[in-house]
């Protein structure tokens, strides 16, 4: 996915389509009541903020970081399929970061960088992100990110030097490699791109060619992200993807032959004209490339974008809830088979290839953000560029103000906290909740909290003090989440 939280918006109301499919089956099949209901169930009352509408829409996500906190049992855990070489030189990044003195939560753990170009805007998209082929606009626009990368170079900001790079968009790719590696210039000079854990770069396969991926590779870029969502033509079609099934897979070949060692595939299901048979033939396509990281989300129709109205007029049908809940349990259970470890809600990975960029956003790690529509957050509040490219451009030019700044509080941080580290399966750090905010979390939620364990939906090591979610915990998530982000 692509921008602060990009995956913010499917990955929140992704699961809460994905919870509902799954009830209404189990409560069709069974013919009771889902053991969940009843517990926590109060009304809101007036003046209660509504999280889902309106928190991490705003941010930049890739939507996963390495070593944070506690390295989550060690540092072999993601990189665990690749040289020794390479481990060596992740392990030796991960000590640079421990001679700072600062604590993870005190100092920048990711740099995101918005491209809001592509070449064709997709039917579901409702991104920042503009069909713009204009060369005069993309040079003025990453003339205006190195900038702004200058500019905030000169704060005094607490880096990491294993800070993790994301390139994300609208379509990063779009950009010749000149202009990529400009940005890339402007980062190292000024400090933001020191000795990432791990650069990551989003590409559609229809903007794919060897030469730029030898680029990017030769770049510093070490992971690439493809935004599959299908193998099947028809439903690329139906969405309004400008690459084929085979030129996705061209793509990922192509990235393997470049260099690039660690590649994730973003896929969708829900469809139009999709089925679980079409389903399960992208997935065996995606996972016999050997590719070890896999993001997999359920379609999610977006207000005011075309395929939305297509679906309010009836020109385009969906999968019906039965059947879109029977993709989501094939998913968890082909990938499970097939040796990729669930280790977020939509996020699955072979021998610990974890998403390190995403990482620090779930573990709600600090994280600098560059270009229109990108958002920052230092740990207490979160700053967010404008959207408009046109004014992002001329903000820059004359150094006027372009971004939004919301304050959290600290029941917001808290609450945020929580939701964010729960949607891993390792769960949240109590300890680490109480050292950052000064809050008991299981003491102060311990009369919410104590039905969900006897019922199975979490899990808490009092020992450890990490408080996770069960598998059928995952199920109702977002459920569990309001108990910590409603007040």
């Amino acid at each position: 996915m692509g921008y602060c939280f990009k995956l913010r918006y499917r990955i929140l109301e992704g699961q809460r389509k994905e919870e509902r499919e799954k009830i209404n089956k189990k409560e069709k099949k069974e013919k009771k009541s889902h053991p969940y209901n009843g517990v926590n169930d109060k009304k809101k009352e007036p003046g209660e903020k509504n999280f889902f509408s309106n928190i991490f829409r705003s941010c930049v996500l890739r939507l996963p970081f390495f070593f944070a906190e506690r390295f989550d049992g060690g540092r072999r855990q993601c990189y665990s399929g690749v040289s020794n070489l390479e481990m060596e030189r992740t392990k030796m990044k991960c000590e640079a970061g421990k001679n700072t003195g600062l604590r993870s939560w005190q100092q920048v753990q990711a740099v995101y960088v918005h491209i809001p170009f592509c070449v064709q805007k997709c039917l579901y998209c409702d991104f920042a992100s503009y069909a713009c082929r204009n060369r005069k606009m993309q040079q003025e626009y990453v003339a205006a990110v190195c900038r702004e990368i200058e500019r905030k170079g000169r704060m005094g900001k607490a880096v990491n030097p294993a800070a993790t790079v994301y390139f994300g968009g609208g379509t990063p790719s779009v950009l010749p490699a000149e202009d990529i590696a400009e940005i890339v210039a402007a980062m190292k000079n000024n400090g933001w791109w020191q000795q990432p854990a791990e650069a990551t770069i989003e590409v559609n396969p229809g903007t794919a060619d060897k030469d730029k991926l030898q680029a990017l590779c030769q770049l510093g870029f070490d992971r690439v992200s493809f935004g599959v969502q299908s193998l099947q033509d028809s439903e690329l079609a139906a969405i309004g993807r400008i690459h084929t099934a085979r030129e996705a897979l061209d793509a990922v070949a192509m990235a393997q032959a470049a260099g690039f060692k660690r590649i994730n595939a973003d896929v969708i299901y829900g469809l139009p004209q999709q089925t679980l048979r079409s389903l399960e033939d992208t997935l065996q396509q995606l996972t016999a490339t050997g590719i070890e990281h896999l993001s997999v989300y359920g379609l999610i129709l977006e207000e005011g974008t075309p395929l939305t109205r297509l679906v309010q007029a009836g020109k385009v049908q969906l999968p019906d809830e039965d059947a879109a809940a029977d993709m989501y349990e094939f998913v968890q259970r082909f990938l499970q088979e097939n040796g990729y470890e669930r280790y977020e809600v939509s996020n699955y990975a072979r021998s610990g290839a974890y998403s390190q960029h995403n990482l620090a956003y779930w573990r709600y790690l600090p994280y600098e953000a560059f270009g229109a529509a990108a958002c920052a957050f230092d740990g207490a509040r979160r700053v967010t560029a404008t959207a408009d490219v046109a004014a992002y451009i001329a903000g820059s030019a004359a150094g006027e103000d372009i971004y939004d700044i919301e304050l959290l509080s600290d029941a917001e941080l808290v609450g945020e906290f929580m939701f964010m580290n729960l949607r891993k399966t390792a769960g949240a750090d109590l300890a680490q909740a109480r050292e950052r905010y000064g809050v008991d979390v299981w003491e102060k939620y311990r009369a919410e909290l104590e039905p969900l364990r006897e019922a199975g939906f979490i899990d808490y090591d009092e020992k450890r003090q990490i408080l996770r979610l069960t598998e059928s915990g995952m199920e109702v998530g977002n459920r569990i989440f309001e108990i910590f982000v409603t007040v």
